[in-house]
């Protein structure tokens, strides 16, 4: 049994890592970023608001002039990890998936313990909980993303890094928000081990993850990506370390923090440079100086 658990295990890494390593290989510059006027075989540059701008001096062709790294350097970490977190509010795609998932964890507490009493002992698919297990531990996590970021500056792919960046992006946010809502929930694990139950950060780092490579390499990355997170999910569950609502407000909790992270680091992408605009403001009973910093 242990033989078995270390095979799916080790098979499942040696999978993701190879798979993201090859789609490394593929086109230098993130696809959003590309746009073809009509006629044109040329792409150019296209401005956040979706309006397709001609290269000039003043805005550089992407493919042509590919920005220096397409998730901000790494000592502009913390405030892109900001960034991230202040973009947990945008309404426009985290409303509806919130309320989805926070009504399906709530659902799903009305079948946790019988869920719980048909995992208890003996345990009915072992090998799986024991493979979810490492799977979604931190430290395996953290050698995974530390491993990717590293490739990504070996080579000149841009989606690429972004993807790597955003992942550990990612992974950080997950874990803040993940252990806040363990301490403040304090919420018995079905085997009674201890208070952390709510929610599964397991779950909710591997579904950070899928989100991330689904946003960046579609279907493709993004389906087995989405099957090895749930199978993770269910490994909590089939170890008894989490009920089903805890894996579900995990699940919940990456999806949001998976598009939260990638859309931010598209929007940073498109920025090349830091800007200060200062302009007078001059009213009837007002006057004064409005200054703008977009970074």
């Amino acid at each position: 049994m242990i033989r078995l658990t270390s095979l799916l295990t080790t098979g499942c890494l040696v999978l993701v890592f190879t798979s993201l390593l090859a789609l490394s290989e593929n086109e230098s510059v993130p696809e959003p970023f590309k746009f073809k006027l009509p006629g044109s075989e040329n792409p150019v540059y296209q401005s956040p608001s979706g309006v397709p701008v001609p290269p000039t001096q003043e805005q550089p062709n992407l493919l042509a002039d590919p920005p220096e790294f397409v998730s901000p350097p790494l000592k502009e970490f913390p405030s892109a990890l900001l960034h991230s977190f202040a973009g947990l509010i945008d309404s426009e795609h985290v409303i509806a998936p919130a309320m989805i998932g926070t009504w399906a964890a709530g659902a799903a507490t009305l079948v946790d313990e019988s869920i719980k009493d048909y995992f208890q002992a003996p345990r009915r698919a072992k090998a799986i909980g024991e493979s979810g297990d490492k799977l979604g531990n931190g430290f395996v996590l953290v050698a995974v993303t530390g491993a990717l970021v590293a490739a990504s500056y070996t080579g000149e792919n841009q989606k690429f890094r972004a993807m790597s960046c955003s992942l550990a992006k990612g992974f950080v946010m997950s874990e803040i928000i993940v252990h806040s809502l363990k301490a403040a929930t304090n919420r018995n694990r079905p085997n009674g081990e201890n208070q952390q139950s709510f929610p599964s950060g397991h779950t909710s780092s591997m579904f950070t993850y899928a989100t991330v490579i689904s946003h960046y390499y579609g279907a493709r990355a993004g389906i087995p990506a989405y099957a090895v997170a749930s199978l993770v999910g269910f490994s909590r569950i089939e170890k008894n370390k989490h009920h089903l609502s805890d894996v579900i407000a995990g699940a919940t909790l990456g999806y949001l923090i998976g598009r939260t992270v990638a859309k931010v680091t598209d929007r940073r992408a498109t920025r090349k440079t830091r800007t200060m605009t200062v302009a007078p403001v001059i009213g009837r009973e007002t006057t004064g100086v409005s200054v703008g910093w977009a970074w």
